[in-house]
């Protein structure tokens, strides 16, 4: 008995060592090719992107709702430059009821405030009621389904029923004039 538990420890030990003798042999000495700096802050704000390049950036200061994609016309920056910017903004468009911080690129921050100020204000619809679904407000509006449910970042199912305050973004190719 005494010996099968000798056996078993010596095993155990042997299978140990090499278990540590392979990993030691194996194990990566390569360091990850990593560049840090020193980042103050300024009057310029700067975002790290995934790549790990700084892309400086400017702010506008907004007051009400405008879609990205018109003032991306409107001052020749892509859509897609101004969505990675501001990847808090879901709906494609910058808050109805406050004012917003528009990031931009740097050096066209007055190219933007004046295109903003040519750029009509997209419509908002406030849920009142209960009940109401997206084909209710697209009606209303003369829209389709889903270009509204597309502007506000929610599923094209016409039969979601919205909570009331929601507040939509009313696609502005369809906005009738009063």
């Amino acid at each position: 008995m005494k010996r099968r538990v000798w056996i078993v420890a010596l095993s155990v030990a042997a299978l140990a060592g090499a278990g540590t003798v392979y990993y030691q042999l194996n194990a990566s000495t390569e360091r990850p090719n990593v560049m840090t700096g020193v980042v103050t802050r300024g009057a310029v704000v700067e975002t790290v992107q995934a790549t790990g390049t700084l892309q400086p950036v400017d702010t506008v200061e907004v007051d009400g709702p405008f879609a990205l994609r018109d003032v991306a016309r409107c001052t020749g920056l892509e859509l897609s430059t101004l969505q990675e910017l501001n990847p808090v903004l879901v709906r494609r468009a910058t808050p109805a009821h406050r004012t917003f911080d528009l990031r931009v690129p740097q050096g066209s921050a007055d190219d933007v405030a004046t295109c903003l100020e040519s750029v009509p204000q997209v419509k908002t619809h406030v849920v009142r009621g209960r009940g109401v679904t997206l084909a209710v407000v697209a009606r209303k509006y003369g829209t389709r389904v889903s270009d509204l449910a597309r502007m506000n970042g929610l599923a094209t199912r016409s039969r979601l029923k919205l909570a009331r305050g929601t507040e939509l973004i009313i696609p502005a190719k369809t906005v009738l004039t009063d």
